[in-house]
């Protein structure tokens, strides 16, 4: 058993694994914590080291341009024409029209915890090497708080066996995690094991009702990000992991009730007529509490 209270973990740091455009790295100094933020693409890198320079300078972020693997040493980078796809994983990349491909210095996340610190809180979006990266985390040295990983994106057009489905909740819950929110990234809604999410048809007489219930403000799932904004005092735009840990809303569940929560909702999801591919996007968070 991991004696959790004996980790030394930083209770005001955080970890941005997949840094991406920097809207989440930006949140988490907003809440005043030091961050260590991680991309394997230079472009990423470069941008957050002019829009965070003053961050930098105060010993608050750190960034690095690597990868995170399950080895140490180099790996191959895929950066897409659409730059939300790149990733290590080639087929995942693909999918957004592979650009170009560069060697960029790979760690495991073990190591970078052993060398800045274990994180209160560690974000994890790497574009269908999530897996990877939870897979790198050496338990016996210390894990995170809270965590999140993205879960994945069942496609409408392929099955997959259930254990693939559940992977990233099955690694979570291996490294010792045994609570857990599933969040819809297009609201931030957290998603519940008792009610419908994704019943809206696609239909164009559905959409025209949605489009009133917007209008008049009676839409939940719209208003949602809204009330969040006003919440937190911060602007969530279209794309960002939103909050974490205690400031999520909804229900922290078991194991065995996330489980039967995920695969309903991505169930439901997928049900829809005019549904598209890999658009059921969802993030995973964990504690240890």
């Amino acid at each position: 058993m991991i004696n959790f209270a004996a980790m030394n973990i930083l209770d005001n740091l955080v970890y941005d694994i997949g840094l991406h455009d920097g809207n989440d790295t930006k949140y988490y100094l907003y809440k005043g914590y030091n961050v260590v933020a991680v991309d394997a693409n230079p472009k990423f890198i470069q941008q957050a080291e002019k829009e965070f320079k003053e961050y930098i300078e105060q010993g608050r972020l750190t960034l690095l341009n690597i990868a995170i693997s399950g080895e140490e040493g180099e790996v191959t980078f895929n950066i897409s024409e659409d730059d939300h796809f790149s990733s290590v994983d080639t087929a995942f990349a693909s999918r957004g029209g592979t650009l170009q491909k560069i060697t960029v210095p790979a760690k495991r996340i073990s190591s970078l915890f052993e060398q800045y610190g274990i994180p209160y809180y560690c974000k994890i979006d790497i574009e269908g090497y999530d897996s990877v990266c939870l897979g790198s985390i050496d338990k016996s040295k210390g894990i995170p708080p809270y965590i999140s990983a993205e879960s994945l994106a069942e496609p409408a057009d392929r099955q997959m066996e259930e254990n693939e489905e559940l992977k990233i909740l099955d690694l979570l819950r291996d490294l010792g995690y045994t609570r857990f929110k599933l969040i819809d990234q297009h609201t931030l809604l957290p998603l519940q094991p008792d009610k419908k999410f994704y019943t809206l048809s696609l239909t164009l007489p559905a959409r025209g009702l949605r489009h009133i219930k917007r209008k008049f403000g009676i839409d939940n799932q719209a208003t949602y990000r809204k009330q969040l904004n006003a919440q937190q005092g911060y602007n969530f735009i279209n794309g960002a992991s939103g909050p974490f840990a205690e400031d999520l809303g909804g229900t922290w569940y078991n194991y065995d009730t996330a489980k039967s929560m995920f695969l309903r909702h991505m169930n439901d999801h997928y049900s829809r007529k005019f549904v598209r591919k890999f658009s059921f996007w969802c993030d995973w968070h964990a504690t240890i509490n």
